[in-house]
């Protein structure tokens, strides 16, 4: 009862979201356990992106886990996570089927920011038309949105950061919102003549 009621009434997040279940453990003391092994139950899998020779998105499963605390600590030698996907970009969609949220850093390598780029991507409504196997028409299905896949790190070079980030959005097809106070993003994929992938307004 008192787990629900804190959950009712929150003061912070945690615990608005905290576990409401019976437990012969005292939940708060193993909030992040309970935490990890709800993630290893998780089905999604990490991707290395990268051009080949002719420009294409390949994308490379990668044991690599991402960045799943923040901020990440001072001596952290590597923050340059890895692209978590619950779901591979479906080439029967059309272009703009997905729509890439990107909150890019004004920076490189740097001492005085902790921020991280991070992007998220959502698959849109898409209604799809099943047949059977005479060809006829059999049901249109309606699949809700979606997040599909989410990455956060950071490049100590920024042109690296931005690459990663216009990687993703090849990827998936996807067209970006990309918050503007901080426009290297935007200027990156100018210079790579890349502007259509943006969503102006």
């Amino acid at each position: 009862e008192f787990q629900i009621l804190i959950t009712q009434e929150p003061l912070t997040l945690e615990e608005a979201f905290a576990y409401k279940k019976d437990s012969r453990f005292p939940v708060a003391l193993i909030r992040k356990e309970i935490d990890r092994l709800t993630m290893l139950g998780k089905t999604y899998k990490c991707y290395e992106l990268e051009y080949d020779n002719s420009g294409k998105v390949i994308a490379t499963e990668t044991n690599k886990l991402p960045i799943d605390k923040f901020p990440l600590p001072p001596n952290t030698p590597n923050k340059e996570g890895v692209l978590q996907v619950w779901e591979e970009p479906d080439s029967s969609l059309g272009f703009g089927s997905y729509i890439i949220g990107v909150d890019p850093v004004a920076e490189g390598k740097t001492t005085t920011s902790n921020s991280l780029a991070s992007v998220y991507v959502l698959r849109q409504t898409v209604e799809k038309t099943i047949y059977d196997e005479n060809g006829n028409l059999k049901e249109n299905i309606i699949i809700p949105p979606k997040i599909v896949a989410c990455w956060s790190g950071r490049y100590d070079d920024l042109e690296q950061t931005n690459e990663q980030i216009l990687k993703i959005i090849e990827w998936y097809k996807g067209v970006a919102v990309v918050e503007n106070n901080i426009n290297n993003f935007i200027h990156y994929c100018i210079r790579q003549r890349k502007q259509h992938y943006l969503i102006k307004r």
